[in-house]
């Protein structure tokens, strides 16, 4: 969480953790979809995919569905890929489907979603391929 990173676990792995005195550290583990996403929410929150901040997560046909809430905010939310998503969107009553920019490095990708006044945004990611 801290270090922004992630990686695919494959079932009897273990995730080794080593600390110093008073050190910590938060790992955060999200189920691979059959699109081959991950959503790991909202990465500047402790709880990255509280009920406050995603509402759902639905698996699609070649993605994943995300309502994601706030009010007049910015809102991040990441996820884990072998390749980059091919495209995401976002939609609201008021505006109707919008491309959003998503960017992938080191297995992780990120969207910046802005939630109106509303308060809540539908987003489609469309896995690569897909």
């Amino acid at each position: 969480w801290r270090a922004g990173t992630a990686r695919r676990l494959e079932p009897g792995d273990r995730w080794p953790i080593t600390l110093d005195p008073l050190d910590w550290d938060l790992r955060v583990l999200a189920p691979i979809l059959p699109s081959e996403l991950a959503v790991v929410g909202d990465p500047t929150r402790y709880a990255t995919a509280g009920d406050t901040r995603l509402a759902a997560i639905e698996a699609t046909g070649d993605g994943v569905r995300i309502t994601v809430l706030g009010a007049n905010e910015l809102v991040t939310v990441a996820g884990w890929a072998a390749s980059s998503p091919r495209a995401a969107r976002s939609w609201t009553p008021s505006s109707g489907w919008c491309d959003l920019d998503i960017t992938f490095a080191a297995e992780v990708w990120r969207l910046q979603v802005p939630v109106t006044a509303t308060g809540w945004v539908v987003v489609e990611v469309n896995a690569a391929g897909a």
